[in-house]
């Protein structure tokens, strides 16, 4: 499956990280989000909106990108 996840995104060689985040709300603003975000030590390559309302995806999509300048934003169905 993993493979066939791979070859369906266009992705040929990934290098990912998983880390854990405690202490954080699934029940946060756009605020919150953006200061987490923020609060990155190194600026990620890429975030994956993955969770919520469309509109409120996009909306945060557009807050990333223009407030802390990050050139990849993806918005998953």
């Amino acid at each position: 499956m993993q493979q066939r996840d791979a070859v369906a995104t266009g992705i040929n060689d990934l290098k990912a990280q998983v880390h854990t985040v405690s202490g954080f709300s699934a029940l946060v603003d756009q605020e919150d989000l953006l200061a987490f975000v923020a609060g990155i030590e190194s600026k990620p390559g890429e975030v994956r909106l993955v969770h919520g309302d469309a509109s409120a995806k996009r909306a945060l999509q557009q807050e990333l990108m223009s407030q802390l300048a990050l050139e990849r934003v993806l918005v998953v169905k």
